[in-house]
């Protein structure tokens, strides 16, 4: 193995997180090393690149989300914590349990950021909300993951999202159309 994976192996002992792309460079330096998987080596190669480049594209877009929504200058994040008191409120707008234990967001007057994930038919849809005066200014998906469905990325769907706001019932205020 090249000397900066095995730097990298020393460094990361007990107790501390693997990336998804340190796994695969892992396998990537096995199965490499005696040339008998040279296809699978480069699989693992190209695995560990891609993952790398779309968990940047993602923090590139949500960098842009907040530099456009926050005019240039956006706030700290905050965190608001998933706490038994606002779980019953969050079951009944999602219809379901939230399985996060915070959700961090970017608040600056009555302007908010909200940085979601949902899944949608199978895979998890990653989002961005600018809400403003208690409306939705703004949606942008950042990350689309599903295989079919992908029109929900086009302007024109998440358009009809500008405006909408949540009714006493937490149901939003006006119906919305989905995707055939």
């Amino acid at each position: 193995m090249p000397s900066s994976v095995n730097v990298m192996m020393i460094k990361c002992g007990r107790g501390c997180r693997v990336t998804a792309w340190q796994r695969q460079a892992r396998v990537f330096w096995r199965f490499s090393g005696d040339g008998k998987y040279p296809l699978l080596a480069l699989m693992f190669a190209l695995l560990a690149i891609a993952d790398v480049s779309m968990a940047q594209e993602q923090k590139q877009l949500t960098e842009r989300f907040l530099a456009a929504s926050f005019w240039g200058h956006p706030p700290r994040p905050s965190l608001l914590w998933i706490t038994k008191k606002i779980k019953p409120a969050i079951r009944q707008i999602l219809g379901h349990d939230m399985k996060r234990l915070r959700l961090r967001y970017w608040r600056q007057g009555e302007r908010s950021v909200w940085i979601l994930a949902e899944v949608g038919k199978e895979r998890a849809i990653t989002f961005a909300v600018l809400v403003e005066k208690d409306r939705i200014a703004r949606l942008r998906v950042l990350k689309y993951r599903e295989s079919r469905g992908w029109q929900i990325r086009e302007r024109f769907f998440t358009d009809q999202f500008s405006g909408v706001m949540l009714a006493a019932d937490g149901a939003l205020d006006r119906p919305l159309d989905n995707i055939p």
